[in-house]
């Protein structure tokens, strides 16, 4: 038994590349800004790595980094997902850990993670096309 004629289709290549297309393809830049806070967050947080267990701790927030380099200089909605997802994990992770810390510290790593995922909510990456 299969489908009827008019809804059998083969999917070809050039359709799979169409949404691989949709998301790498370059963005406007005008909304570029929120990288930079991006940038800044993440810098304090290697930082803060550093100082509490040594260089080998800031890999992760370096590779993230170097993510919002490449979104600068070349936004994508790839980027901006991968961003939004770690910034809100983050968020979400310091969020229900706070009764083992100080007051303080849960609302500014809260804040570490929670502005730049606002921001990034804000600044949804538009095609160049659009503007």
């Amino acid at each position: 038994m299969s489908l009827p004629s008019e809804y059998q289709r083969r999917i070809t290549l050039k359709d799979l590349a169409k949404p691989v297309r949709w998301l790498v393809q370059h963005r406007s830049k005008s909304g570029r800004w929120v990288y930079v806070l991006c940038a800044l967050a993440l810098a304090l947080l290697a930082l803060i790595a550093i100082g509490e267990a040594g260089i080998g701790a800031c890999v992760p927030e370096v590779i993230v980094l170097a993510v919002c380099v490449v979104q600068f200089v070349r936004p994508t909605i790839l980027g901006w997902f991968v961003l939004i997802a770690l910034f809100c994990f983050y968020t979400i992770e310091v969020a229900t850990q706070w009764s083992w810390r100080p007051r303080f510290e849960t609302l500014f790593f809260l804040a570490l993670g929670g502005a730049p995922a606002l921001a990034l909510l804000i600044s949804w990456p538009r095609s160049i096309r659009k503007m």
